[in-house]
């Protein structure tokens, strides 16, 4: 079954409001709000907005919804360069912009436009700026990529310290808080051996003990071993037993194993 239109569901009297009220000098925010005064919905600015799109024929070449910067309103240009402050995220900017002028920029275009507006004013973030995603903080560094760009606070901590770490090492919270950066609490870990000690549930304190990341070790290349016997034939099982270990020692502090 195909996705209902908002269009489809309203009554006839909530399509001839919309065609009634809809004129291009109310913006899409007014409209919204005096749409659910009138028949007590909730539509967003949105919602109004495809709607009235669709209900009036031509409405969209009517909009103030413009390709290029020359191409619109001083009133509009005039709001962008006031409002283009570099503490404020593009995605603010163009939710204020589309709710004062009833337009539907994206962000992408209202960040691609700010540089033009304010000449010689950076808009992105300093270096070692941190942001917080889901808890983790991560921490603006020169880079190519955007993930080279951003790195988890607690790599960048342990990397002052140790120097850098190597791609299959992940840096752990030792307490499972993610808000505890002390040195002490942070340990580079094979990401394999992370996996085997999450199957396991063998906690991540336990590297704290003395002797323990070896025995991990063993443990998982044991495991390892007995994996490949049992897929393969009981002729090769003196093979399997032979195989490579699964970890080499770093041996450097700061290291699990």
């Amino acid at each position: 079954m195909g996705r209902l239109k908002y269009e489809n569901v309203l009554t006839e009297a909530q399509r001839d409001f919309i065609r009634d009220n809809g004129s291009p000098d109310l913006t899409a925010a007014d409209l919204a709000k005096k749409f659910n005064e009138e028949f007590g919905k909730t539509f967003d600015i949105k919602k109004i907005e495809r709607i009235r799109r669709r209900l009036i024929p031509g409405f969209g070449s009517n909009v103030s919804r413009f390709r290029r910067l020359e191409d619109m309103p001083q009133e509009q240009l005039d709001f962008l360069r006031r409002e283009s402050v570099p503490q404020r995220r593009s995605s603010e900017l163009a939710e204020m912009f589309n709710s004062r002028f009833g337009t539907a920029y994206k962000v992408t275009t209202i960040q691609r436009w700010r540089p033009r507006l304010v000449p010689g004013t950076s808009f992105n973030y300093p270096l070692g700026t941190e942001s917080n995603t889901y808890g983790y903080i991560r921490v603006k560094v020169p880079g190519k990529t955007r993930w080279e760009r951003w790195m988890p606070k607690q790599r960048l901590i342990w990397e002052n310290q140790y120097g850098p770490c190597p791609d299959d090492h992940v840096v752990c919270f030792l307490d499972n808080d993610i808000t505890n950066f002390d040195l002490d609490n942070l340990l580079a870990i094979k990401k394999k051996m992370l996996a085997f000690m999450i199957i396991m549930k063998i906690p991540k304190l336990a590297l704290k003990v003395p002797g323990m990341s070896g025995t991990i070790a063993a443990m998982h290349q044991l495991a390892h071993q007995h994996s490949k016997i049992v897929r393969g034939r009981k002729d090769d099982e003196d093979r399997f037993k032979k195989l490579p270990p699964l970890y080499q020692p770093v041996g450097r502090p700061g290291f699990a194993y």
